[in-house]
Formats: structure tokens, sequence, C-alpha cells
């Protein structure tokens, strides 16, 4: 391994420096910090430009001085485009048994199957197809469901053969006429089916009441100053109408269509910032009004009645 340290010379470099030392004392606290260096070293920080020569690999295990463990083989595999060896080197594993992991989260769906890999040499080359091969396995995590995965081959490929039929005269046209009574109560049934499917998914995905309300109160929360923004960006474009009518001669600025539309958009703007605003007074007082009635004390009952 070529540990080549090579002296920050420009504020980037040193702030970049800074920041790659500090992940590498994260790592002690968990994988984030190896995914973030992953995810930095030839992309976005570009981290190797500080150690030429040095992969990002290397770099982790002569810092950190052991194996990371089995439990970065996932994560390095969903986060970043290392190829097996790199990882295997940094957990601590075969580069068979990362492998086999990476061979199975794509049979399952779970990893996208990667067109490329990084090697420890810095070049990326074409993804190999992984073959079956008898090594060391992960454990298992609960994001590894097997049992499950000919069910939800079985439904990508109900879905792609749908898909891939003509149109329904065509279909019907093919039909034999003592079977079209049959195939249309299994079509129904197999639709009820699907539909059952989608509608549990929809179910699944669609947020819950507290997110739901969490978002409307967000969304609400952002309309003030969204329409401040929106006042400021038509003040600067009413600005530019004017300065562009003043360089041409004899042409009455206040007369031009566009500065009237520029100068209707600006009142629109602060029509909204001002309903916003009185908006959000109703709102503070009526909750002012709500926290004393809370705190009022509840009425005595004539005890004479």
């Amino acid at each position: 391994m070529n540990n080549i340290i090579v002296v920050p010379k420009t504020a980037a470099d040193i702030g970049d420096q800074h920041w790659l030392d500090d992940q590498i004392v994260q790592i002690e606290n968990g994988i984030e910090a190896v995914l973030d260096i992953a995810l930095n070293w030839t992309e976005n920080r570009n981290l190797s430009r500080l150690h030429p020569g040095v992969s990002a690999q290397d770099y982790i295990l002569a810092h950190v001085k052991h194996p990371l463990g089995r439990g970065v083989v996932v994560p390095l595999l969903e986060a970043s485009n290392w190829s097996n060896r790199q990882i295997a080197e940094v957990a601590g594993v075969s580069h068979p048994t990362v492998g086999k992991v990476r061979a199975e989260l794509e049979k399952t769906y779970q990893l996208e199957p990667a067109a490329e890999t990084l090697g420890a040499d810095g070049k990326l080359r074409p993804a190999r197809v992984v073959r079956e091969v008898t090594a060391e396995v992960v454990e298992p995590t609960e994001a590894t469901e097997p049992a499950a995965a000919p069910l939800w081959d079985a439904l990508l490929k109900i879905i792609a053969d749908i898909e891939a039929l003509p149109d329904a005269d065509a279909i019907v046209a093919t039909v034999p006429a003592k079977r079209q009574a049959s195939t249309a109560r299994k079509l129904r049934h197999v639709g009820t089916t699907l539909g059952g499917i989608a509608w549990k998914l929809e179910r699944l995905t669609r947020p819950t009441p507290e997110e739901e309300r969490a978002r409307r109160e967000a969304e609400e929360a952002a309309r003030p100053e969204k329409a401040q923004r929106e006042l400021e960006a038509a003040q600067r474009d009413l600005e530019r109408q004017i300065k562009a009518s003043a360089k041409v001669p004899g042409r009455d600025q206040r007369d031009t269509a566009e500065i009237y539309r520029a100068r209707r958009r600006v009142e629109q703007a602060e029509d909204q910032v001002i309903a916003l605003a009185r908006m959000a007074e109703d709102r503070a007082r009526h909750e002012a009004r709500r926290e004393q009635d809370r705190a009022k004390p509840p009425e005595a009952t004539d005890s004479a009645a």
C-alpha cells in the first residue's frame, strides 16, 4: 500500500483534510463515516486528490488499523460503487463473500445491479456477473427476505406479461366462444386480486395522519417565507423592466406593457404577504384565547339549584 501523504496547500484542501480526519475519528462510533468517505473519495469532495495513488479502503485501513467487520458489507454495497475486493478488505471478509451478498441482494431486488465498480487503483471497470459460489456468508439482516423473493418474482412477471398484451379487441378475438364466460369470470377474479394487492401497497406507502398533519403544518409555516421571496423576485423584475425601458429614447416608462405587468405582479405579491401576515395574527389571537379558556377554572355550580 502506497501511503502517500500530500500536504494540503489551498484553503479547500485544508478544509477537506480536516473533514477527512474527523470522519476517521467518527468511524469508531459507526459505519456512517465509512460511507461518507466512500461517497466523497472520487466524487463530490474528490478526496483522492489529497492522497493520489491511495485508494479509499487503503486510507481507512491505514488509519483505523483493524477491519470494520461484516456489518459494513451491505451498507457499502448500497451506498458506494466500490468493488467486491475493496469492500472485503475494509470489512475483513473474503471477496467471494461480498460477491455472494451482492448477488443475493440483486436477486431479491434490494440492490440495483452496478454497471461499473471502482477498483483499488481508482479506475472504473464494468461490473462482472457474479456466479454462484460457496463461501462464507454474512449473517442475514432484517432487510433480507429470500423466502418472499419467489412471490415477488412471480408478481413482476405477471405485470410484465400484462403490459406486453395487445389491445382488448385482439385478445377477445382469440378466446373460443365456449370459453368466453369462464374466461371473463377468471379475469374478474384476477382483477380483484391484483386490485387488492394495489390497494394494500398504496396503504403501506400512504402517509399516516400524523405525517400528513405535519406536512400540512410545514407547508403552512413555509408560505409566508415563500410569499416574501416571490415579492422580492417581482420587485427585482420591475426594477429590470424600468432600467431596460429607460435605455430606449422617447419611451414613456409608465406606459410600457412590460412595466405595467411587472407592477401588477408586485402588487399581487404584496397583497399575498399582507394576507398571510393577517392570517398569522388571527391564528395567534385564536390560540391565545384558547389558552386563556383552558386556564380558566370551571364555573362553580349553583348548589341551591
